[in-house]
């Protein structure tokens, strides 16, 4: 007998579309593939490969200890010829073998499944008595037609027997078909693996309803593990015929599906090897998913201190960075190069007088709090006179500590529900901000921002499903600044604003000797140190609140888009699990990863490294989702 082989063919007939649309569940019917992807999920897996429902077989009750045992034909699968007979030679025994002596057994033809016919099938008698070896037997005569039935043998207290009878003038396919898995699921746990063989007139992989395969003509095989071979020893031939097969994962769903269909040509007269492909199902997007997304501000703030957004703080963190940040914006201003950015590049006979007052800044910008003689430094002096009015010393170090906080990291909280298609609706919830032990959190979802909902491209392959590019209207400098004045100001207790703090620091001056303040206070000191006029610093000062609150708030700035509706941008996966088995996501992993754009002030844009989590528990995926 020759021997041909399908494997190629096996592999070749079932491919799948690789992007099946998202929607939500309904009985379809679908062309022949293998379900793979995303979330029509089910939809498309379902007309791809198998099904779930059990193929009718016979129940036999309870475990009596009697059973009924097939010893010719040697085994329940017969192929005969046209006009020929056969004997049906069962056993009636105990689970110890003892015969069960004068006992009746039922013979019945049947012919109920789609595709089963008797075609003048007759038995020589209904019953037969079991002898003293616990044996009987009847013969089956089949007539001169093409055709499939069973025989069934029933006993008191026994499992029903059946015999798949096969009848054919031009001989028999054995065909033995080896299941294999490919997907993301573990192949070890998924067990038992089914198999089903049709003839083609009664079902193709275009017409299969996964939920509810029709029981087959052919025994049902199973095995307990992939890459075991299956034989069906009485196949039709020349005739088309579709193989199905399933495997599920301790549900009663099946999770993995494979359809082939197999022509006439390729069931000749002889063995015939098979391989069957069993994909894993794509799995069904829940309700809603709650999402966590972290993103590392690092670039953003790196990106600030290049562009010098931060120089003010970084004057600030000087021993005496106060009092250097308002000279240096108050003489910015007395001796104007039109910048008005606190850095004092001018020069006058009274600025260098004032200045002899100050000491030489070291390699970091920092002016000493002492001269070289050993005074105390204008600067210092100055300093000394906020009077505790505005941060210093450890207070201002953790002032400093929150504002930097404010651009460590940033969290998003989202939800991601289907939308129908090849889309998923990803919205923004909540922006959090971490400072130190608190965090600062904004409900971007109810805020007035242009865009905080968007569909989304989304591809799946198993497990992973990756999300196209989408942008949102996230304002981060709005929540930086609302942020460090909840987690940083407010303790601090200074009640100035994040774009006010210079006027603040200017207010805080004090000159006791002269009872006044502000910038009174401030011109009178300056101007003492350089043997001038009281006031000689008065209106330069006032015009330094404005520029120190300008340098104090450049940071925020930097990060304002400005008026763009989409200033934030995000794309890249996620890894989900179906740990029950019933094809519905029921967790996100936390090795997914996303990427994110931040367009900031000027057109620039830096990209952020995320990291995509679960945020909570998944809500339940109603019957009618995806």
């Amino acid at each position: 007998m020759s021997r041909t082989s399908l494997a190629e063919s096996a592999r070749g007939a079932v491919n799948a579309p690789r992007f099946p649309a998202f929607t939500r569940p309904t009985r379809l019917l679908w062309p022949v593939c293998l379900g793979l992807l995303w979330a029509a999920l089910s939809a498309a897996a379902a007309a791809c490969g198998g099904g779930g429902g059990a193929v009718e077989g016979v129940d036999g009750g309870a475990d009596t200890g009697r059973y009924l045992r097939i010893l010719n034909p040697s085994g329940e699968e017969i192929g005969l010829g046209y006009n020929s007979e056969v004997a049906l030679l069962l056993s009636f025994e105990t689970a110890s073998g003892s015969p069960l002596r004068e006992q009746t057994l039922q013979f019945a033809l049947r012919a109920s499944r789609p595709g089963e016919s008797t075609a003048g099938a007759t038995l020589a008698a209904p019953s037969a008595r079991t002898d003293a070896l616990g044996r009987a037997q009847v013969r089956l005569y089949v007539g001169a037609r093409d055709t499939r039935f069973r025989v069934t043998v029933d006993a008191e207290g026994a499992a029903t027997v059946q015999f798949f009878v096969s009848v054919s003038e031009g001989g028999f396919t054995r065909l033995t078909v080896t299941p294999t898995h490919e997907g993301w699921r573990d192949a070890e746990a998924l067990s038992p693996i089914e198999l089903r063989l049709y003839a083609s007139a009664l079902l193709s992989c275009q017409s299969l309803d996964v939920d509810a395969p029709p029981v087959s003509a052919y025994p049902a095989l199973s095995a307990e593990r992939f890459d075991e071979p299956l034989v069906f020893r009485n196949v039709s031939t020349h005739q088309p015929h579709t193989l199905v097969a399933w495997a599920h994962a301790g549900s009663d769903t099946p999770v993995a599906l494979g359809c082939l269909p197999l022509d006439g040509a390729q069931l000749p007269p002889s063995d015939v090897r098979a391989g069957m492909v069993v994909r894993d199902r794509a799995l069904r997007w829940p309700e809603s998913t709650a999402l966590r997304s972290e993103f590392d501000l690092a670039p953003v703030a790196a990106q600030l201190a290049a562009a010098g957004a931060t120089r003010a703080w970084e004057v600030l963190a000087c021993p005496a960075g106060p009092g250097q940040l308002l000279l240096d914006c108050t003489l910015d201003e007395l001796v104007a190069d039109g910048a008005r950015d606190c850095v004092v590049t001018g020069s006058s006979a009274l600025l260098a007088a004032i200045e002899a007052q100050r000491g030489a800044a070291d390699a970091q910008g920092c002016r000493p709090s002492a001269l070289a003689g050993g005074d105390e430094s204008l600067d210092a002096r100055l300093q000394r006179a906020l009077g505790g009015r505005f941060p210093t010393g450890a207070a201002l170090d953790e002032l400093a500590s929150a504002r930097a906080a404010v651009l460590d990291s940033l969290e998003l909280r989202s939800s991601l529900s289907a939308l129908g298609g090849d889309s998923l609706w990803h919205r923004l919830e909540q922006a959090r901000l971490p400072v130190g032990e608190e965090v600062y959190a904004l409900d971007i979802g109810a805020s007035a921002r242009t865009v905080v909902e968007v569909a989304v491209d989304a591809s799946a392959d198993g497990d992973r499903v990756t999300l196209g590019e989408h942008a949102y209207t996230l304002r981060l400098a709005a929540i930086a600044a609302d942020a460090f004045a909840a987690l940083g100001l407010a303790p601090s207790s200074l009640a100035a604003g994040p774009r006010e703090l210079g006027a603040a620091l200017v207010a805080a001056v004090r000159d006791d000797a002269s009872a006044t303040s502000g910038c009174d206070a401030l011109s009178r000191l300056v101007c003492a140190s350089a043997e001038a006029a009281a006031s000689c610093a008065r209106s330069a000062c006032e015009s330094a609140a404005d520029s120190a609150d300008a340098a104090l708030a450049a940071w925020l700035d930097a990060l304002d888009a400005g008026a763009d509706d989409v200033d934030f941008f995000l794309d890249g996966g996620l890894r989900v699990a179906d740990d029950d088995a019933d094809l519905v996501i029921d967790e996100v992993r936390d090795d997914g990863n996303l990427r994110a754009r931040l367009r900031l002030a000027g057109e620039l844009a830096l990209e952020l490294p995320g990291q995509l989590a679960p945020a909570d528990a998944l809500a339940p995926a109603p019957a009618d989702a995806l």
